[in-house]
């Protein structure tokens, strides 16, 4: 049988998560601005179109039914790109703040376009840009935008929904992937995006997000599922797994399922909680959807951290240990290990 959870907003539970242990090791920063002054910065390398691309596909995937709560699709086939680009979005900003109680605009387009312009950096004229907008795809961008955002919805174009339709396609189209996402609820319990609370891992408390879950009652078996589209599924360990460190989201979403965190509605104790698997597809939809099985000396180097090629990589006890004595130091700008040493580090 298939369950449905009832959920509360993910990103306003204030716990971290394995993508923040993923962001202490790779920017601190980052984390720092994120997680200690709750700044909300929006950046463009974090939510490009190979994310949003994936993000739809796991809304097809696992989330149909809830589609149209997250997306509105654009009447454009594509983004504008460029300063065109900056320029729509920047346009977008002044008419937000310039609009009254009533939603209604308190300033002409003349005036927000000279808005948008300053803040765009285009060196060609205000009219020449005007020009190049009247009638474009830029301006019904922005129309879109002014039907989306205020909805919190994100605006989807029509070539980007077209890829995630047709890597979507692909996954359940393929023999050895596709009965993950269309296993019959005959004799298993299935669930998709399940929201987990209070994963007592390393000392704190978590939070996850468990993409696919089936539990196999003949068996007595639990299987946890992670989606990922990439852009080289077939160099999956090197490019993916170990450069952005996803191997510490498996070691916490597996930990969530093993100490019996996970709510799935009845005492499974008796349940075998099986190592997570990621299921990765191309998202040039070029080659097929492959599976990667996890193992425990994984685990295991997720935990205390690993060499490879060369270089090691902090495994989630450090990276916590790290986040800990930060804040209990209030030591943002200078790593436990700096300081440890007075400021002196070897060159490796």
């Amino acid at each position: 049988m298939s369950i449905e959870v009832v959920k509360k907003d993910y990103f306003k539970i204030d716990m971290l998560s394995s993508s923040d242990l993923r962001l202490f090791a790779t920017d601190r920063k980052k984390f720092y601005k994120k997680n200690i002054l709750k700044e909300k910065e929006e950046d463009a390398d974090d939510y490009n179109r190979a994310t949003l691309i994936g993000n739809l596909c796991h809304s097809m995937l696992l989330e149909p039914e809830l589609f149209d709560e997250k997306y509105l699709v654009s009447e454009c086939a594509e983004t504008p790109t460029g300063l065109m680009l900056k320029f729509t979005e920047a346009l977008y900003d002044a008419t937000v703040n310039n609009l009254d109680h009533q939603g209604s605009i308190l300033v002409d387009m003349p005036a927000l376009a000279q808005i948008a312009w300053e803040a765009s950096g285009f060196k060609i004229s205000l009219d020449a840009v005007m020009k190049k907008f009247a009638g474009s795809t830029a301006e019904q961008y922005y129309n879109d935008l002014r039907r989306s955002r205020p909805n919190n919805l994100l605006l989807v174009c029509i070539d980007d929904l077209s890829i995630a339709n047709s890597i979507t396609a692909s996954i359940l189209g393929d023999e050895f992937v596709g009965p993950i996402f269309t296993i019959p609820a005959d004799n298993n319990t299935i669930f998709s995006e399940i929201q987990v609370e209070n994963v007592k891992f390393l000392g704190t408390s978590m939070k996850a997000m468990l993409d696919r879950v089936i539990v196999d009652h003949g068996d007595k078996t639990i299987q946890l599922y992670d989606l990922k589209v990439v852009w080289d599924n077939q160099n999956f360990y090197s490019e993916y797994y170990v450069k952005k460190l996803a191997y510490i989201q498996a070691l916490v979403y597996h930990t969530a399922l093993a100490q019996k965190t996970v709510d799935l509605g009845f005492d499974y104790s008796d349940y075998y909680v099986k190592l997570p698997i990621f299921v990765v597809a191309d998202s040039s939809n070029f080659y097929t959807p492959v599976q990667y099985k996890l193992h425990l000396n994984n685990m295991e180097d997720a935990m205390n951290g690993f060499e490879y090629r060369g270089r090691m990589y902090k495994g989630a006890k450090e990276i916590v240990q790290e986040i800990t004595w930060a804040v209990e130091t209030n030591n943002w700008r200078i790593s436990k290990e700096a300081w440890d040493s007075n400021g002196i580090l070897t060159l490796k």
